[in-house]
């Protein structure tokens, strides 16, 4: 979160407690910068209800997307504030779209298909926090109002008719020449500790943290090349062979006999930038 705020700006001041990542307005400069590709809702319409957002969720989810989308908290739950307008109209947090579940093969509304959500730790009323969060499409979409009563759901889809939803897929790493290999970085925690101090620019202390490497879509006996990278804006989005000078490390991988997948381990503090990216060694 610290860097992912850093990228927010070119500024060097108060960039912890002056600048964040916004869906609708700077995500896609944010994951351009990250060298993501990206692709935004477009609110720009008026719809009746919110179907054509969920729709659109859910066919991001699909075809493989992570997907973030704005929500609205229960300002009664979370801070005993009995105000029925309170929080923003647009959004109060930011969440991530961890799966749909349907009985259709189609990316259509229904009102039974489920949304999974994750809010990264947020509403924590004992420990450890929920996490993980499931609606019916049905049931998601609520009115500011109707958020904030004191029986309603901890988070609610923005029924926002005037201002539209906001959401952020990412495909995966940018890249113009269609060479990279799938690769996926799993943590072996998934928190943070101790956190950053409210209102502080100072980044907090480091924690040491495993990280678990999976390179995908191989073919054995195949030589690959995986790059590592500490600075976002040194890795290149084509000819990654060509740039490998841009890498902190590039590791030569081989798929063994009869698979298409391997398996790598690290270990890092958690104020190390790592980046990774594969290519066969024939690639540009």
């Amino acid at each position: 979160q610290y860097d992912v705020r850093a990228a927010t700006t070119e500024a060097s001041k108060d960039v912890q407690t002056e600048h964040e990542l916004l869906i609708g307005q700077n995500d896609m400069k944010v994951a351009a910068r990250l060298r993501l590709n990206g692709s935004e809702y477009d609110n720009s319409a008026t719809w009746p209800d919110d179907s054509h957002f969920l729709a659109w969720v859910k066919a991001m989810v699909r075809r493989g997307q992570a997907v973030t989308i704005g929500v609205f908290m229960n300002y009664y739950l979370f801070y005993d504030d009995t105000n029925p307008d309170a929080g923003d109209k647009d959004y109060d947090h930011i969440v991530s779209v961890m799966q749909i579940e349907t009985d259709y093969l189609d990316d259509a509304f229904h009102d039974d298909d489920i949304i999974t959500i994750g809010d990264h730790g947020l509403w924590a009323p004992s420990w450890p926090p929920q996490y993980l969060f499931n609606f019916t499409f049905k049931d998601f979409p609520a009115t500011r109002q109707q958020a904030n009563a004191k029986h309603g759901s901890v988070y609610s889809l923005p029924d926002t008719r005037s201002h539209g939803n906001f959401a952020l897929a990412i495909a995966g790493p940018a890249s113009s020449d269609d060479t990279l290999v799938p690769v996926r970085v799993d943590t072996s925690v998934d928190y943070e500790s101790p956190e950053i101090v409210d209102g502080s620019n100072a980044r907090p202390k480091s924690m040491p943290l495993n990280l678990t490497i999976t390179l995908s879509s191989l073919t054995p006996g195949v030589h690959y090349n995986m790059f590592r990278y500490s600075d976002e804006t040194k890795v290149p989005t084509s000819k990654f062979n060509a740039n490998r000078a841009l890498a902190d490390e590039v590791l030569d991988v081989v798929a063994p006999p009869g698979a298409t997948r391997v398996t790598l381990t690290r270990s890092i503090i958690s104020s190390d930038k790592v980046i990774y990216r594969a290519v066969p060694v024939t690639a540009p």
